[in-house]
């Protein structure tokens, strides 16, 4: 029994170096967790804005960023939700909970780069969709104002 006690404890000192760290409220986040949680809430403070539609195009299209939320208005529609961001590799997306594209009926997704977003409206032959009806241009190119 002695010897099973020592092993647990061996154990148990062994694990309390893991690279964990703990909060509060007993929950564990590892130190890559969290350094990605800072992340994200900087990009979130840098996201926030005004964006509006450039070039000359035949619809309307607003986005107004706060924090983690939105607030969309084109020609058509209006519609307000939160942000998810989604990183692969060097690259940024901002999806937009809420916010569903024409055909097929799916959430939208925007590329981030440096103070503009940009959607591809529409596919080709091959990959068919349309997220805005009310926009013909291919690439919707929204800039922050």
């Amino acid at each position: 029994m002695k010897m099973l006690i020592l092993i647990l404890l061996i154990l148990n000192l062994i694990s309390c170096g893991n690279g964990k760290i703990r909060n509060g409220d007993a929950s564990e986040l590892t130190k890559t967790e969290v350094e990605h949680s800072v992340n994200i809430l900087n990009i979130q403070e840098n996201c926030e804005g005004r964006y509006i539609l450039t070039g000359v195009n035949d619809c309307q299209f607003v986005i107004d960023i706060s924090g983690s939320d939105y607030h969309v208005k084109t020609t058509e529609r209006e519609i307000k939700g939160s942000i998810e961001i989604k990183e692969n590799e060097d690259e940024m997306y901002l999806l937009f909970k809420g916010f569903v594209g024409d055909d097929p009926e799916e959430e939208i997704v925007g590329k981030y780069e440096e103070g503009t977003i940009i959607i591809q409206n529409y596919g080709n032959s091959v990959n068919p969709y349309t997220r805005l009806n009310e926009c013909s241009d291919k690439y919707l190119v929204l800039e922050r104002s």
